[in-house]
């Protein structure tokens, strides 16, 4: 190892003194580690210079094989070329968001003509406005419930707008203008206007507004009218001015927190809109050796550049030496100025410092979870007999009807709770529908899952099968004929049959290869019910993919054959009308209604429906 280091070193003493990515391999030829450096010379000679024993840069030294750079012109396209390069080929050794979440958003779509609220977890460059993110759903919910009852804005989707020619209960009950029958467009867009000013921190001004409007309404015996404003200046007081306001002099930031211990930090992340604080989230980090400024930067690009929204100001607890280089790249991708601000006094400190103490909070929390944690893994081995610590646990399960359209899945717990980046769909190939039982289709799968691992060296620690005696006896097979030296340990969980269940055995029980008798463990046991999320998590992760390929199936059968009606027109019948269900019930008139299908291809598909095609 030491004359491959030394060649490495070599390699890096030519690289030249400008800015740039670098990329080490594995003797696979695998990237397991994307950087980036203002020098690359210099940055990257430091690898070799001083090395902890023990340290995770240790432990990617000894795996690096090859060595290679991309010249850059600056260093704010070596930060994006770096984010792109960490989203292709998500290295092993780099810094990652293990424990990202998509939070929810409330969105208004400012191009349509008649603008009404959604939720939604995706942030689009469309033009729509995004309130948000919302870290709880059941606040976003109250406040979008707020709106709909309080705002007479449209309630229905495009598609119901489009195919309604008369108002709806909601129109006669004065909750919404009407599009549909004929609304005053500069009425509705006062409308939009006042919820907008309520979710941009104008809720005190909008609500003496609204109350003036009332009055006068009142006055004028308007009666209807007056209540209908009472309920949104109520609306108005009560959802948009209950939080306390935090910052006066911007609207909308992030403050970032940072906590840490030895090697294991969290970072936090408070999102303050229109001077409030609308919630926040916290990342895990462990086994780091990276300092703070280097794990800031990865993080904030990573995150913000993710697709969440990014607001016009960050604040952050340190000073970044790629502060203008990141802050020009999230300016590129929000599309207006980003400023990242080292706050170091006044309020924006204040907000750093809580920030800080939830990274904290969170951070000892996590450690409470993680001992026990710890605990349950160790039970878990006893109760099994297992030779090691079960820290990464595998399960299988496999879904199909009647042989056709089966899928299995691969659900993965790494210490105890999920790991969804290492979530696995398989597609079965090699096992005829006709001859499609489920142990057949097991078996290809851990084959499958088998070669990749002798390859890439990423066995668990335990395989889970959902299933008996047989699925147990084929998944050991699938390993005999691997010839795995040291492979994991397998056990099966089946569920109690159907005249266990009459006799009142309602178990759940646990089978080893080479054991005839199952293993029962105790109803209450925290290792039982750790199998058990295991086995349901994969069943439902296999049914929810099983679903997808029969619908897609469906969708084939109904339209194939059809001249002229290809892959794309067959998406927009389906966004059109929602289902192959409704497609069939429509008419012709109906089906001439969808953009881009001509009356011809539409005749001919309504006499392959009619044929029960």
């Amino acid at each position: 190892m030491r004359a491959r280091l030394e060649q490495l070193a070599h390699a890096a003493a030519s690289f030249p003194l400008r800015p740039g990515v670098y990329l080490f391999r594995d003797e696979a030829g695998r990237v397991i580690y994307v950087g980036k450096a203002k020098a690359l010379r210099n940055r990257v000679r430091s690898y070799f210079s001083s090395t902890e024993p023990g340290s995770k840069t240790e432990h990617m030294l000894a795996r690096a094989a090859a060595l290679e750079f991309i010249v850059l012109p600056n260093e704010t396209e070596a930060l994006r070329v770096e984010n792109e390069l960490i989203k292709k080929y998500r290295p092993r050794y780099n810094v990652r968001l293990r424990d990202d979440k998509t939070y929810a958003y409330l969105r208004f779509n400012l191009r349509e003509q008649w603008p009404r609220p959604t939720i939604t977890r995706r942030v689009r460059s469309d033009g729509a406005l995004y309130y948000g993110p919302f870290t709880h759903q059941v606040e976003l919910k109250r406040i979008h419930r707020a709106l709909e009852r309080s705002f007479p804005l449209r309630k229905c989707t495009d598609r119901q707008l489009a195919a309604r020619d008369r108002p709806c209960i909601n129109g006669e009950m004065g909750r919404c203008l009407g599009p549909c029958s004929g609304a005053d467009p500069e009425q509705y867009a006062r409308v939009v206007s006042d919820v907008r000013r309520a979710l941009g921190g104008s809720g005190d001004e909008l609500a003496a507004e609204l109350q003036l409007r009332m009055e006068a309404a009142a006055e004028n015996l308007d009666f209807e009218r007056a209540a209908q404003l009472r309920d949104q200046v109520e609306a108005v007081r009560n959802v948009f001015g209950s939080a306390e306001m935090v910052m006066r002099c911007f609207d909308d930031l992030d403050a970032v927190g940072l906590y840490r211990r030895g090697g294991a930090v969290a970072v936090a992340l408070l999102f303050v809109r229109a001077g409030r604080v609308l919630g926040r989230h916290v990342v895990d980090f462990s086994g780091l050796e990276v300092d703070d400024e280097e794990l800031l930067s990865s993080f904030i690009s990573r995150y913000y550049l993710g697709g969440t929204l990014i607001p016009p100001r960050i604040l952050v607890p340190l000073e970044l030496p790629d502060a203008a280089a990141l802050g020009e790249l999230l300016s590129e991708a929000r599309g207006a100025r980003v400023e990242l601000s080292w706050a170091r006094r006044g309020r924006p400190r204040e907000l750093v410092r809580t920030a800080r103490e939830n990274a904290e909070a969170s951070f000892e929390a996590l450690r409470d979870a993680a001992a026990d944690d710890e605990l349950l893994l160790e039970s878990l081995q006893k109760r099994l007999r297992l030779k090691s610590l079960p820290r990464r646990i595998e399960c299988y399960d496999v879904s199909n009807t009647g042989g056709m359209q089966a899928v299995a899945s691969q659900v993965t717990f790494v210490d105890a709770r999920p790991d969804k980046a290492l979530y696995r769909r398989y597609k079965i190939k090699d096992v005829p529908a006709d001859q499609g039982g489920d142990v057949a289709m097991l078996r290809e799968t851990l084959l499958r899952r088998g070669r990749r691992a002798l390859e890439r060296k990423d066995w668990p620690d335990l395989l889970v099968i959902d299933g008996g005696r047989g699925q147990v006896a084929a998944a050991q097979a699938a390993l005999d004929d691997l010839e795995i030296k040291r492979g994991p340990e397998l056990i099966g969980l089946a569920k109690p049959n159907e005249r266990e269940l009459a006799r009142g055995e309602a178990r759940d029980k646990v089978y080893l290869p080479g054991r005839v008798n199952p293993l029962l463990l105790p109803k209450g046991s925290d290792a039982l019910f750790l199998l058990m999320r295991l086995r349901d998590e994969a069943h439902r992760f296999a049914l929810a993919a099983h679903r997808k390929q029969r619908g897609k199936a469906s969708l084939a059968s109904a339209l194939d054959g059809v001249p002229g009606l290809g892959p794309k027109r067959k998406r927009a019948l389906l966004r059109h009308f929602g289902s192959v269900e409704r497609i069939r019930q429509a008419d012709v008139e109906q089906l001439s209604a969808v953009p881009g299908v001509p009356e011809s291809i539409v005749r001919a598909l309504r006499e392959r429906l009619e044929q029960g095609g």
